[in-house]
């Protein structure tokens, strides 16, 4: 039995990863990609074999969805998380799940009311390394946990300043690149916490599952308002203190951390 799967938000990452992905997958049944505009539309139908490439998230639901990965800008995650789910649709958002408590909640929510699975694409959750630490920890094997550390260091500063993107992935000869309003938009989730640090928080958290108490963060900031350089430290219910670090300055051709 295979699984209908559409795509809401078929920007840069979408065409990089998840739909080749899907195209690929024995399991997978692609039905359709929406995106903000209508230029390059027929390109994905044709690169994807879709049934389906248009403007309207409600028309890809129409379609008959099993799932959709809503991987549209960091802003606009909950409208279409939401709307998915109230279809009857199982979701996986990317991260960040939403920029502000009030719409990840929602997104709970909506899930909760549809018996519907809502899920966030941390990645890094999921490799070898992270499973067996997980596994450890969890055995009890170091002991009672009381400190977290942790570091992301990435080569994004030009993508933050709205100056580069990642590349350019063609399309059945459309240029899809990761564009400055999801990226570099202050206002929209942009910079550097929700684009990267969201990964180190996920695994962190997920490592070490107790419920946040206090926070506290500071960051510096690019020219156009995005934050570049973070730090967020934790308290957890247990008694766990953890710092979380992150900055977008790595020089290129240097392993990331």
């Amino acid at each position: 039995m295979t699984a209908r799967i559409g795509l809401i938000g078929a920007g840069f990452w979408a065409s990089y990863f998840y739909l080749p992905f899907f195209r690929d997958h024995p399991d997978v049944e692609l039905v359709g990609v929406v995106r903000k505009d209508e230029p390059g539309l027929e390109n994905f139908k044709r690169a994807f074999d879709l049934e389906v490439a248009t403007t309207s998230v409600d028309e890809l639901l129409a379609a008959g969805v099993d799932g959709v990965v809503v991987s549209s800008p960091h802003s606009l995650h909950r409208q279409h998380a939401v709307a998915a789910l109230e279809a009857g649709v199982h979701v996986l958002v990317e991260k960040p799940m939403a920029v502000k408590r009030a719409d990840a909640q929602a997104i709970a929510d909506a899930a909760a009311a549809a018996g519907r699975t809502a899920a966030v694409a941390l990645g890094w959750n999921y490799k070898r390394l992270s499973i067996w630490a997980k596994e450890q920890l969890d055995a009890g094997r170091i002991g009672r946990v009381t400190s977290v550390t942790a570091y992301k260091a990435s080569s994004l500063t030009a993508v933050f300043s709205g100056l580069s993107g990642y590349g350019v992935v063609d399309v059945d000869g459309f240029p899809v690149e990761a564009e400055a309003n999801t990226w570099a938009r202050s206002d929209a989730g942009g910079g550097y916490l929700y684009g990267q640090l969201s990964h180190l928080l996920g695994l962190g958290l997920w490592l070490t599952p107790a419920e946040p108490e206090d926070v506290f963060a500071r960051a510096s900031f690019l020219p156009n308002g995005c934050d570049n350089d973070i730090q967020v430290s934790v308290k957890l219910a247990d008694g766990v203190i953890a710092t979380y670090n992150g900055q977008g300055r790595r020089p290129w051709a240097i392993r990331q951390s």
